[in-house]
């Protein structure tokens, strides 16, 4: 449920408004996207990059398990 919340709340982003009026207006709308995705998948590795290094420092330990689950 809070994907689907998510989800929808990330089409109203200004980015993405931005993304679509970039392809229409340039009528390329292949290297926008792809430069979107190139974009996505430098912020997610520099997340999970500050994750990994500063996660260990921090007191919140998370739901416990593999992916939040209690085994």
């Amino acid at each position: 449920m809070s994907t689907i919340a998510v989800g929808l709340a990330e089409i109203g982003d200004k980015r993405h408004i931005l993304s679509l009026m970039l392809a229409a207006r340039f009528l390329r709308p292949v290297p926008i996207i792809f430069g979107i995705l190139l974009a996505t998948i430098a912020n997610h590795a520099a997340a999970g990059l500050a994750g990994t290094f500063f996660g260990p420092y921090s007191a919140y330990r998370g739901c416990g398990g593999y992916w939040g689950f209690h085994s």
